[in-house]
């Protein structure tokens, strides 16, 4: 009878092969069964194992998806554990879910005056990012939005878009620095943004501000390592897909 170790190198080999991410679904039982050459009741009780840590979620009707990352263990084998996320990538997820509703909530009170000094952050936005100075791009991003917020008039919703666009530049140096397709990448969601609230589109202003926070996701993911929450992961994958 395989053991337990012997299965999560079997099962971890699967998930890379497959290149299988947190949130994506394991090949249905017969064949994952098949794969792993065991029956199917050893594969059902081993996934309850998995289960039971974390490493993986059942849905009745549906089947069974990874909720783990691939390591490699001391030994050099393969394993797989429990995602770890930076507290960047809960505050990208909170943005994700947060930050469109209140641009939209913004979008019906905000004025001609709020629009005008959004577009002179904008500018400077612009200049930081020419100049690469990665600390004025985190301040002109998080008064972007605290301007936008404003027209709320809503002071929880003004504090929440504070706390959520209040980033550390730290991680960003070397990608602003040395990616300018990145930087281009940003600014263009800006200007987006920007359009949309002069042109009082609702249903444009959601979905920019989603793609703009997935483009950061997407680009932290590929480029810095970092880790996110399987919710984002499968955003990020169900939106490029939709593009190609």
């Amino acid at each position: 009878m395989e053991s337990r170790t012997d299965l999560l190198n079997q099962l971890s080999s699967i998930v890379v092969q497959k290149e299988l991410e947190p949130g994506d679904r394991l090949p249905a039982e017969r064949q994952l069964a098949g794969l792993m050459h065991i029956s199917r009741n050893t594969l059902r009780s081993f996934l309850r194992i998995l289960e039971g840590r974390g490493l993986v979620h059942t849905k009745r009707g549906s089947g069974t998806y990874l909720r783990a990352r691939i390591v490699e263990s001391a030994n050099g084998n393969l394993d797989i554990q429990p995602e770890s996320h930076s507290p960047l990538a809960g505050q990208l997820e909170a943005a994700y879910l947060l930050l469109p509703a209140v641009l939209e909530r913004s979008l019906y009170q905000i004025n001609d005056r709020q629009i005008q000094k959004v577009q002179e952050c904008n500018i400077a936005l612009g200049q930081s990012i020419y100049s690469e100075d990665v600390k004025s791009i985190a301040t002109e991003i998080f008064n972007f939005f605290r301007i936008i917020s404003l027209a709320t008039n809503n002071n929880f919703l003004i504090k929440t878009t504070e706390q959520i666009c209040l980033l550390d530049p730290t991680p960003f140096e070397d990608l602003f620095k040395t990616d300018r397709k990145i930087r281009e990448q940003i600014f263009a969601g800006h200007v987006d943004i920007l359009q949309a609230l002069r042109e009082s589109n609702a249903l444009e202003i959601r979905r920019i501000t989603e793609d703009y926070i997935l483009i950061w996701c997407r680009i932290l993911q590929k480029h810095a390592a970092v880790s996110m929450p399987a919710f984002i992961s499968g955003a990020i994958k169900k939106r490029w897909r939709d593009e190609n």
